[in-house]
């Protein structure tokens, strides 16, 4: 087994095994991070226009512990 061979064989698949689990990572990261400026923008707006027949301080509380 040549030099070649064996980085093909062995290292190479290593990478697209790191290479594909680093973009799994990035994408549910900035999912989250998508959620949490979402999340963080809806809790004064939902201060601000809830009202008594909507359990407003259940869900800013949500929001916030979410966050």
């Amino acid at each position: 087994m040549n030099k070649e061979q064996y980085v093909s064989t062995r290292v190479d698949d290593q990478i697209d095994w790191y290479n594909q689990k680093s973009l799994t990572a990035q994408r549910r990261f900035k999912a989250l991070r998508g959620f949490e400026i979402i999340a963080a923008a809806l809790i004064p707006i939902i201060a601000g226009f809830g009202g008594e027949e909507f359990p407003v301080t259940l869900v800013l509380g949500t929001l916030g512990a979410l966050i």
